[in-house]
């Protein structure tokens, strides 16, 4: 519950109207954007889910990505008619400026952040499309911040908290919504 309070203040705090957002903080799901895209079904237009939790996490090529607990694993999702537009560089520009606020990170396109030469974030947007235009968006962030990491990749990924004494996930989780509602403000994907 404090994320949804803390992005709710957050949201409103920017000049946005927090109640056109379905915001949702969960234990577990299959994956944040999944989620975001059954809330589409339901009728939501604009949803921000966090989890503690996926059971079935996913990269881009439908790579499996980690998500035990102790990682930040969020999704933004609108739903509505867009002009098509490529939306992983700004989005993985957004992450990786609110994440070089707490520690020496690079971007490896097209949709990764690496602090040195291991993997600590990975994006993920997801678009449907109708008549040629995209009628709706998921951009699912993930983040390892003090989730264990799995052996099988140890040599490959991180976490913030090897690195650095980490923000509060839902605090890190809030600050990076925030960040991407005013990128997608910016390119107009935002409906006032």
């Amino acid at each position: 519950l404090s994320f949804i309070q803390e992005v709710h203040k957050s949201i409103q705090d920017q000049g946005y109207d927090p109640l056109k957002w379905e915001i949702r903080s969960l234990p577990v799901v299959s994956s944040t954007n999944d989620y975001v895209e059954r809330m589409f079904k339901l009728g939501a237009k604009q949803v921000i889910v966090l989890s503690k939790m996926q059971e079935n996490g996913r990269g881009r090529n439908k790579n499996v990505w980690e998500s035990p607990s102790g990682g930040m694993w969020l999704s933004v999702g609108l739903s509505s008619k867009f002009r098509i537009m490529e939306l992983s560089t700004p989005v993985v520009n957004v992450v990786h400026r609110v994440l070089s606020k707490y520690v020496k990170c690079s971007i490896k396109p097209p949709n990764d952040i690496f602090i040195g030469d291991r993997k600590v974030s990975g994006i993920l947007v997801e678009t449907r499309m109708s008549d040629n235009k995209m009628s709706g968006i998921v951009i699912g962030i993930g983040i390892n911040v003090v989730n264990d990491i799995p052996e099988y990749i140890e040599k490959i990924a991180t976490r913030l908290s090897d690195h650095i004494i980490p923000p509060k996930i839902e605090n890190l989780a809030s600050e990076i919504t925030v960040e991407v509602i005013k990128m997608l403000d910016e390119l107009s994907f935002i409906e006032t």
